[in-house]
């Protein structure tokens, strides 16, 4: 018995949140950890998630409806936002948001409450995910399991049920995972229940090693197949995989860039996704090509966001300034005539120019082959915006600013430092005071860092 196996129920204690088991039929069971007894109710198995009646409507229709509902975040509900920094709930709010989570289990079973089940929900999908990847296969499956037993909205039934299958699936129980999924509902006009089943349904077709189902579930391009934006990144790792699986391993590595251009983000999803789900080796070789194009150009990009193209070419301009001054004097040295007099006029304002032009390249040059190695090889971490000022210099109208950073690297307490940054007004807007961004670290030099994906 695996902890996703349908022969059991597991839920969380009302009390204590410790997974506790229970038969399929229910009954009154103790916790073994505090001893409160548990109510637990039959599961339900049965009932399809598709409304009954529902007249069909052409695929076609079907998708533009979908794709209407397309390009949206999955931001949590207004009255949780305060549990999440960074997109993510940190260490220190996981207790309290499992006590949140406890209470909208209650007041949804009291209640009936619409918002309260969409708080439970999202932080069930959460807390889920933190706990699979710490290895508590029986917390995230009384997670989910409770929460299923008090929803009832056919799409947080479908959501639920999604996530369970998954889980069972990949830890090679695919008999249980086909009998979490049956329910669904495969054509749902909602773009989170159509893409919970697609994407599941694609995730057995992997496990199954059916290719061709999963490209026909997924598309063939990510434009194809309407999918919500939470999942789009499993969505693109499991299409990836499916052709580097039928032979074609330069399409799935191009997917997979695409997916990476989306920004710093999608690229450390896809990484954990990968780490998560290690038993399917998805994408082993593709991902590995991807990463190494991806870092290249990603590193050019870095390199002109300090100024290190307009460095080059001020650098090089700055050097014939000066040269053909040399020129120029030795000329009228040798010549000593009144044209050449004249030009001598000339050079004393070319010098100062070549001069500037030289120092001030050479040093936007450098800085931005020091960005560039930074974003091959520097460190990964997470910086928190403190401040930011002008230096002083603009390059085509986009002012050059100073950040100043409080770091985080793995295995290392927080410090402070800063960096600077080309910054047009868009990005202005987006790295203000207390923005958490992506940042690279010298491996040899922490305080030496730059913001990855800027």
């Amino acid at each position: 018995m695996t902890a996703f196996s349908v022969n059991v129920r597991v839920l969380l204690c009302h009390q204590c949140l410790a997974p506790v088991q229970a038969p399929v039929s229910g009954g009154q069971v103790p916790c073994q950890r505090c001893g409160t007894v548990n109510a637990v109710p039959p599961r339900d198995d049965r009932t399809p998630l598709a409304p009954p009646g529902r007249p069909a409507i052409p695929e076609a229709e079907r998708f533009n409806r979908l794709r209407a509902q397309d390009g949206k975040p999955w931001l949590p509900p207004p009255a949780i936002q305060s549990l999440f920094e960074a997109g993510g709930i940190p260490d220190w709010k996981v207790q309290e948001a499992m006590a949140v989570w406890n209470q909208a289990r209650l007041e949804l079973r009291q209640t009936g409450s619409f918002d309260a089940a969409e708080r439970l929900v999202f932080l069930t999908s959460i807390l889920g995910s933190r706990f699979g990847r710490a290895n508590e296969p029986w917390v995230v499956r009384g997670l989910y399991e409770s929460a299923l037993d008090v929803v009832t909205l056919p799409r947080h039934r479908q959501v639920l049920r999604g996530g369970l299958a998954r889980s069972a699936a990949r830890d090679g129980d695919l008999a249980s995972a086909e009998v979490w999924l049956g329910p669904c509902d495969p054509q749902s006009d909602d773009l989170e229940a159509d893409s919970e089943w697609r994407v599941t349904r694609a995730y057995l077709d992997t496990c199954r090693r059916d290719w061709n189902a999963v490209i026909s579930l997924l598309g063939r391009a990510p434009d194809e197949v309407p999918i919500r934006d939470a999942m789009d990144t499993l969505a693109a790792v499991l299409r990836a995989n499916a052709w580097e699986q039928a032979g074609q391993l330069p399409t799935a590595t191009q997917l997979l860039m695409l997916e990476m251009a989306k920004g710093p983000q999608s690229r450390e999803t896809m990484r954990r996704i990968l780490e998560y789900h290690a038993g399917l080796r998805l994408c082993a070789g593709s991902f590995a090509a991807a990463d190494a194009q991806y870092s290249q150009q990603a590193a050019r990009v870095a390199g002109a966001s300090v100024g290190g193209g307009v460095g080059s070419f001020l650098f090089f301009l700055g050097a014939l300034f000066l040269v053909a001054s040399a020129g120029i004097g030795i000329w009228a040295a040798a010549t000593r005539t009144a044209t050449s007099m004249g030009a001598l006029t000339v050079l004393m304002g070319l010098v100062p120019t070549g001069l500037i032009l030289f120092f001030l390249g050479r040093g936007m040059r450098n800085a931005g082959k020091r960005a560039e190695r930074l974003r091959l090889h520097g460190l990964q971490g997470q910086g928190t915006v403190l401040g930011l000022e002008r230096t002083g210099t603009e390059i085509n109208n986009v002012p050059m600013m100073r950040i100043r950073l409080r770091v985080q690297l793995p295995n290392l307490p927080p410090y402070d430092t800063e960096t600077k940054l080309l910054m047009p007004p868009q990005l202005l807007t987006q790295l203000g005071p207390g923005a958490v961004v992506a940042v690279r670290a010298d491996p040899q030099k922490p305080t030496d860092v730059m913001i990855e994906g800027a």
